[in-house]
């Protein structure tokens, strides 16, 4: 079964939301160049418990990629830009402004799909 093309494709058409891509560590040799792709995100709300016993919350934010939509799987240090939305308000974004994020670990599934995990550039 073409898991890609029959469940991540038509999730990315459902849910997906445009991005731009700088394939700074991906792509080293191109340092201008960006392309456009898609992806599903994804809000992960952790809490912790400190050694004092006092909570602490943080959230990560992750997106979801079709490999074969992609010229070269991102790599950590690659930069992604977004246009804010509901999701992003929490994060202290502005619905409508762009929002510059830097690629801190990807995750690669068996199933035509990578996970990146995200952090905001100030």
């Amino acid at each position: 079964m073409d898991f890609s093309r029959l469940v991540i494709r038509e999730a990315e058409n459902a849910f997906g939301k445009p991005i731009t891509i700088s394939p700074r560590a991906s792509m080293p040799g191109l340092l201008a160049y960006t392309y456009q792709a898609r992806g599903i995100w994804t809000v992960r709300v952790v809490d912790l418990v400190l050694q004092d016993g006092e909570k602490m919350t943080s959230r990560t934010l992750e997106l979801d990629l079709r490999i074969s939509e992609l010229p070269v799987i991102p790599l950590q240090g690659d930069q992604i830009s977004v246009i804010a939305d509901d999701q992003f308000l929490p994060f202290g974004a502005v619905y409508g402004q762009a929002i510059n994020l830097q690629v801190d670990d990807v995750r690669l599934d068996s199933g035509g799909a990578c996970k990146c995990i995200l952090k905001r550039v100030m």
